[in-house]
């Protein structure tokens, strides 16, 4: 796979940030419209006579039709039972694309020319049945119009605001509403993803909104030219609400600084070391402690039984006041409230959780354990199981 930098040479921001961003999300608006005309998605045996149209006629500008068909195929998640040739489906589409890129960025001498021939660009929806069934979990069935809304193409400029670089071309991408995220991932995690897909919606189906886990809503690639792919998946945001205080939390400790100073004067993410140093712990109240203890361990039992570690636990701290007030309404899965300190609120959840045990872990182990010296209870490659475990002692250790 070549990524964005490798085919043009240049910097996302200073030229294509506005283009890219536009092919995802009519690549998303096109296939999660495309998977509604296809499924008839049933989460309950109850709701098996209510038909979700606020999606499936939704308006998608410049986006070809999605294919009609007579009838759509029943899955009713009661009783379906997702399978290896279903994690291995795909979808593939060419969407098409309102460009050009900009050309105004003409001393760059023939390189713009190439990218405005663009008009379409070919997309893969990857197990569309199983992550349509994600989303039905996730997405209230009275908010389904809302689940398209969030990556409406009249909000660019506020996606835009949102959006992060990361190493070799990829990104992070924010709805205008905070609501859900997107983010590229390379191909080992893509295989990852696919491959957990099936144990991942039948746990987060049996744990009833209860879990921290994050939910992939859909995930895509998305071929631009000259072999460059984009892989990208779709997110619950953890933080729906901006938070100056952040950390990423394993419960390993080599490597695990990143502040010098007092917290209050930092900003960007903190690791453990840093939370243990400056935060020191989470109030919460005596029942939700141990509720949120409780979820985490049956969240580290079923990723450790999949084989996954190096997963974090993200916590976003979050002050209530005049400027930065919160509605009543506002109901956030990820959200809780502080027992000492009735203007904090703490957001909550376990991410990157598609790391395998595999050979490169296990050489990194060998690797930092026995040429590095360093600590080999300390560092982040453990097996999943050790790994689960140091993660519940460091999560007993800040709850209280």
């Amino acid at each position: 796979m070549r990524d964005v930098h490798a085919v043009i040479g240049l910097n996302i921001d200073s030229l294509m940030r506005r283009d890219i961003i536009k092919m995802v999300l009519h690549t998303i608006l096109y296939h999660v419209k495309s998977a509604e005309e296809r499924y008839d998605i049933r989460v309950m045996s109850l709701r098996s006579s209510v038909r979700r149209n606020s999606i499936v006629n939704a308006t998608i500008p410049n986006v070809d039709d999605a294919k009609e068909t007579s009838t759509k195929q029943i899955i009713d998640t009661q009783t379906h039972q997702f399978t290896k040739k279903d994690q291995k489906e795909t979808y593939k589409a060419s969407v098409k694309y309102d460009g050009p890129f900009n050309e105004t960025e003409s001393r760059f001498n023939g390189l713009i020319s190439r990218f405005a021939a663009v008009k379409s660009v070919s997309s893969i929806a990857h197990a569309p049945k199983i992550f349509a069934a994600l989303r039905a979990l996730y997405v209230d069935r009275s908010k389904l119009d809302s689940f398209i809304d969030s990556f409406d193409l009249d909000f660019m400029e506020d996606i835009i605001q949102h959006f992060s670089e990361g190493k070799s071309g990829s990104f992070f991408l924010v709805s205008h509403d905070r609501h859900f995220v997107i983010k590229t991932i390379n191909d080992s995690d893509m295989k990852s993803l696919l491959s957990i897909s099936t144990n991942l919606y039948m746990y987060l189906k049996k744990s009833k909104d209860r879990s921290l886990i994050p939910y992939f809503l859909g995930c895509y690639s998305l071929s631009m030219y000259e072999g460059s792919i984009i892989n990208f998946v779709i997110m619950n945001n953890i933080l729906p609400l901006p938070c100056k205080l952040r950390f990423d939390i394993k419960g390993s400790w080599v490597k695990r600084k990143k502040w010098d100073d007092d917290a209050s004067q930092q900003s960007g993410l903190g690791l453990d070391l840093d939370f243990l140093s400056n935060i020191h712990s989470i109030c919460l109240s005596g029942q939700m402690k141990n509720d949120l203890l409780k979820q985490l361990k049956r969240d580290t039992n079923f990723l450790s039984s999949i084989g996954l570690m190096d997963y974090s636990l993200l916590v976003g701290i979050y002050n209530i006041d005049n400027e930065n007030p919160i509605s009543d309404d506002w109901k956030i899965r990820s959200a809780y409230p502080a027992n000492d300190d009735t203007s904090k609120l703490y957001f909550i959840g376990v991410i990157d959780i598609l790391q395998q045990y595999n050979l490169n872990k296990k050489g990194e182990r060998f690797l930092k354990t026995y040429l590095l010296r360093q600590d080999p209870q300390g560092i982040s490659s453990q097996d999943p199981q050790y790994y689960a475990n140091r993660f519940m002692v460091r999560m007993s250790e800040i709850f209280e």
